[in-house]
């Protein structure tokens, strides 16, 4: 999702994939984040500039799950790209990084997946 398009609630996420629900290409990285939370400061502030710097063409977006469109696109993600979040109620507290229709949970997992990605920095 870019800007206020609101238009995904609306779509059937089974059909969706990440570029048409969030914008996003595979150079994107999406983070959900909550103000105040110290482990999204840290991803945000400082591995996140970072990564853009060694990675010029890496477009990073940046979602507080604060608010609801951010917060029901997240949910809409968990639905369709990962399974833990299938049949049940799944929410992990952020942050949560969306990197090529995998989403990532927490400082470790967020740092482990993207170096899985070939997204890494020294």
């Amino acid at each position: 999702i870019i800007g206020e398009d609101t238009a995904f609630v609306k779509q059937d996420v089974q059909s969706m994939n990440v570029q048409s629900m969030t914008g996003a290409s595979k150079d994107q990285l999406i983070v959900f984040y909550s103000p105040g939370c110290k482990d999204c400061m840290e991803i945000m502030d400082n591995f996140m500039p970072a990564l853009g710097n060694k990675y010029k063409n890496l477009a990073i977006k940046y979602y507080n799950v604060g608010e609801i469109k951010r917060f029901t696109l997240l949910m809409k993600l968990q639905d369709k790209f990962d399974k833990r979040a299938r049949d049940k109620f799944f929410n992990p507290k952020p942050p949560i990084v969306l990197v090529r229709e995998r989403l990532l949970y927490g400082v470790e997992e967020i740092k482990q997946g993207l170096k899985e990605a070939g997204l890494w920095i020294d």
